[in-house]
């Protein structure tokens, strides 16, 4: 299956290396106003000019220079009747042994002989200096650089902005990879380029297509080569991922979906299968606009202990385990996810999803009265009532039904006690029974479904271990 469109190189790599392209030895020829930008620049100080060709006629010349074990790669542009400095890389030649270009405009493919338009290549010499190793190739697109080929002396990768793809011995197809890949030879780095298609399985990812729900994607992109640190929340002090040490790099796709004061809320691929959303400064988009996200804040608990996440799209690790009844702020939803703010054990605050079917939203609380019945009790209790009429939190399905639950703390709960029955209009919803876990925070939640429950009776009933229900000790929360 040999599907290699670009330059593979294989057939390059066999010819003597005297087939040099004009140019190549030091600063032979070199139009003046280039040499003097090579010699006059500081940032090319002490460094050897090893190679240069200027690219057929596409108005550009590439430098190849050479200190220690160092490569840098110096790209002209011809405008305005001038040769103008353009950019230069640290990343595009390998390192080691100094590195040779040559123009590779009309070369022909070794599959579909496609006869390649502007296009230049560049490669070391193998120990004996009779053979071109680790050749690379890049053409240009829309007035643009980029990377379409690597290839040692008998391994060939295919590089494009979405996928690569491997080649053995006389371009036997061995696999290919999809994802976003960095092939701007402004930002492409030869070093970072995987070289086994299991490396690039692993790193290589593709942006996942977002639920819909609050999170729009905004169309953004960033300048290559750069890295941020990233935060959970949109300020300094929230908690930071992998062990404080969090971090995106522009070289792979990143999601935007809006910014909060000076951050940025983006998602970014980690690995091939983890992601990450969190915040980076504002400041990264380097004056390019985008929408001010729109975000709400609604009073919130857990009703079960669930795990919170900062990769609900991917992995789904878990951050922190949030426990049975924590208090959490409700920001906006994605899919079945709903995009939180809590404090971590540490009191640091932190933001996360966890799905919606584990929230429960105080709503109508100031349509609720409670009278509370406990004769018989050592203790008081102290009662949480939460009412959810909200339909984007997940608690009316295809039936119709709405949720109810309450939660009890009981500081000093009887031992004869073992549980609750959950009652509405007279009517048991359900039953539960004190767990271990429950008899150690001394916190119990309940729910159960009704239909379109705005008004009534909702009762919380003990249940001892003789079996008995003791009416008279229900608590009851009256809905106006």
């Amino acid at each position: 299956m040999k599907k290699f469109i670009a330059i593979l190189l294989m057939l390059l790599i066999l010819l003597p290396a005297a087939a040099l392209a004009g140019g190549a030895n030091g600063s032979t020829d070199l139009p003046e106003r280039v040499l003097s930008s090579l010699t006059t620049n500081t940032a090319f100080r002490d460094y050897d000019i090893v190679s240069w060709s200027e690219i057929s006629d596409s108005g550009f010349i590439f430098v190849s220079l050479h200190k220690e074990t160092r490569n840098r790669m110096v790209v002209y542009k011809y405008k305005d009747a001038e040769w103008a400095y353009s950019y230069y890389s640290d990343t595009a030649m390998p390192s080691g042994a100094e590195c040779y270009i040559e123009d590779a405009t009309g070369s022909m493919t070794m599959t579909d002989q496609r006869e390649l338009e502007d296009a230049v290549i560049w490669y070391q010499l193998n120990e004996s200096e009779e053979a071109r190793k680790n050749v690379t190739c890049a053409e240009l697109k829309k007035s643009k650089w980029y990377a379409t080929s690597y290839s040692t002396e008998d391994e060939s990768i295919a590089i494009s902005s979405s996928s690569l793809s491997y080649y053995k011995d006389d371009l036997d197809f061995v696999g290919k990879a999809y994802g976003v890949y960095q092939n701007d030879l402004r930002y492409f780095s030869v070093h970072a380029l995987p070289k086994t298609l299991s490396e690039a399985r692993e790193k290589l990812s593709n942006p996942p297509k977002v639920p819909t729900g609050s999170f729009e994607v905004q169309n953004v992109k960033f300048t290559g080569r750069e890295k941020y640190d990233v935060y959970s929340g949109p300020d300094w002090d929230y908690y930071r991922a992998a062990n404080g040490k969090a971090a995106v790099s522009t070289n792979d796709w990143i999601q935007v979906f809006g910014h909060e004061g000076d951050w940025l809320l983006i998602q970014y691929a980690i690995s091939g299968d983890q992601m990450r959303f969190g915040y980076i400064p504002y400041s990264a988009l380097n004056n390019k606009g985008v929408d001010a996200l729109s975000f709400s804040e609604l009073s919130a608990y857990t009703y079960r202990s669930v795990a919170l996440t900062d990769d609900p799209l991917g992995e789904k690790g878990t951050v922190m385990t949030l426990a049975n009844g924590e208090s959490i702020t409700c920001l906006a939803e994605m899919g079945e996810w709903e995009y939180i703010e809590c404090e971590t054990g540490a009191g640091q605050l932190t933001r996360g999803f966890i799905p919606s079917n584990a929230v429960t939203v105080m709503n109508n609380m100031s349509g609720v009265t409670v009278n509370e019945k406990f004769s018989d009790y050592s203790a008081r209790a102290e009662f949480t009532f939460i009412y959810s009429t909200d339909v984007s939190s997940g608690y009316v399905g295809a039936n119709g039904l709405e949720s109810i639950a309450i939660g009890v703390t009981i500081p000093y709960a009887k031992s004869d006690i073992v549980g609750y029955r959950l009652y509405y209009n007279n009517t048991m919803l359900c039953e539960s029974q004190f767990s271990a876990a429950v008899a150690t925070n001394k916190s119990i939640y309940m729910q159960g479904n009704v239909t379109a429950p705005s008004a009534g009776t909702v009762g919380l009933c003990p249940v001892y271990s003789d079996g008995s229900v003791k009416t008279d000790e229900m608590i009851t929360v009256t809905l106006n």
